[in-house]
């Protein structure tokens, strides 16, 4: 396989944000069947897109220890992350720190494209047009974990995602998202009201 077939996508997360980029790949693969497209993207996100069946392969990093280790831990994980890209021909960094654009630099990667940091546009329309996309491209949502189950109403419903990152994290998460149901949606019946993939803390 040449270098100009092995394509690197580099993006850390956060989830929401690599959820975003499944669609620029799906159209990316699409448009280029016969390219080796490997993600580089964070453990603590890896769930998500890990069955997909537009990539070829999935590198994993250490994510916490670039965001929250000291530096001379973030430095070696950046150095592996680095070492790891060796042997693309064409990569696209998904971030628009500039930290991120050394990695591939350092592997010696011939064709690199970035996100602006100008670039004002929503993430999914950066990621399109950072890729090469046709402009015009409609998005649709897709991700593909390993196990999940979620029993969904006969009827029709609406879902609240809390978001990702702090948002998600926060020590009392419930409270704060019956507010919001209350907010939009007025008071509803407890049974008629499922919370997922929250650590919920009462009181």
């Amino acid at each position: 396989m040449t270098l100009t077939n092995r394509t690197a996508i580099l993006r850390s997360g956060a989830m929401g944000d690599l959820l975003q980029l499944t669609q620029a790949i799906r159209q990316y693969k699409i448009n280029n069947p016969d390219e080796h497209i490997t993600l580089f993207c964070g453990n603590s996100c890896a769930e998500i897109v890990k069955n997909s069946p537009h990539l070829s392969e999935i590198v994993t990093f250490n994510d916490q220890m670039l965001y929250k280790g000291n530096m001379l831990k973030a430095l070696s994980e950046s150095i592996k992350i680095a070492m790891k890209l060796r042997g693309y021909g064409k990569c696209f960094v998904m971030h628009t720190d500039k930290r991120w654009q050394v990695l591939p630099r350092i592997a010696g990667i011939p064709n690199i494209r970035t996100i602006s940091d100008n670039n004002k546009l929503p993430k999914i329309k950066a990621y399109v047009q950072c890729m090469g996309l046709d402009s015009d491209y409609i998005p649709s949502y897709e991700f593909y974990p390993s196990d999940m189950e979620i029993n969904t109403p006969a009827s029709p419903y609406i879902a609240i995602a809390a978001g990702g990152a702090r948002n998600s994290k926060k020590r009392q998460p419930l409270p704060q998202m019956e507010r919001i149901q209350r907010a939009y949606l007025g008071n509803i019946k407890q049974d008629r009201t499922q919370y997922c993939s929250l650590r919920f803390e009462r009181g």
